[in-house]
């Protein structure tokens, strides 16, 4: 008997065909993402502008609201009590600035 376990893995280790299968069994998985297909692409961009459109809307109600409590303060006009929809108080507003049309 030789001191070597398996003479034949042994021998193989130095030619062509026991170095493939070696470095193939370490070879470690790529961590490279594969590319998005233009379906993904197109998936990612339409809800990327959806979130966008929902910012800028948001934003929009802001600046809206901001604009309001501005005139509100500059006309003098307080909250009504039991006002809940502040209706009585828009309306207000719009007849201070003329705005409020036939009714």
């Amino acid at each position: 008997m030789n001191d070597y376990p398996d003479t034949q893995h042994a021998s193989d280790k130095g030619t062509a065909a026991g170095f493939a299968e070696t470095s193939a069994a370490s070879a470690k998985p790529s961590r490279r993402r594969r590319p998005r297909t233009d379906e993904e692409r197109l998936a990612k961009a339409l809800a990327e502008a959806e979130s966008l459109r929902e910012k800028l809307e948001a934003k929009r109600d802001e600046n809206r609201v901001a604009a309001v409590e501005r005139l509100y303060a500059a006309l003098g006009i307080d909250a009504i009590h039991g006002d809940v929809s502040e209706k009585r108080r828009l309306d207000a507003l719009l007849d201070a600035v003329g705005a409020n049309g036939p009714q």
